[in-house]
């Protein structure tokens, strides 16, 4: 059950910090093209762990429960 917790809890961080810099980029705060691109990048690798950590969640609890 703990894995299950710790893949939880990193969905929660995770989606935190992509909120910061999607916040970050609606606000204005990016003064040049290659911070926005740097990112935007960092959003999209952020969605993408965080779509794993989900998928890995899910066939932890099909597999407990």
């Amino acid at each position: 059950m703990h894995g299950i917790d710790f893949a939880s809890n990193m969905i929660g961080k995770i989606n935190k910090e992509i909120e910061l810099r999607r916040t970050s980029l609606g606000n204005g705060n990016v003064s040049s093209m290659e911070q926005y691109k740097n990112v935007v990048g960092e959003i999209s690798g952020l969605s993408l762990a965080m779509d794993e950590i989900k998928a890995l969640l899910e066939r932890m609890e099909k597999r407990d429960g």
